[in-house]
């Protein structure tokens, strides 16, 4: 099993004169290799 992610994004909206568009996303690793870094602190 590989990296979960969840997204979430909205398409389009107006801040003022200008068009937008954003998303927020949230990765995870579930399975990591026995080597390496642990980057939690």
């Amino acid at each position: 099993m590989g990296p979960v992610d969840l997204s979430q994004g909205r398409a389009l909206f107006h801040l003022g004169k200008l068009s937008m568009n954003s998303q927020l996303a949230v990765y995870y690793n579930v399975v990591k290799p026995d080597y390496g870094r642990d980057w939690q602190c």
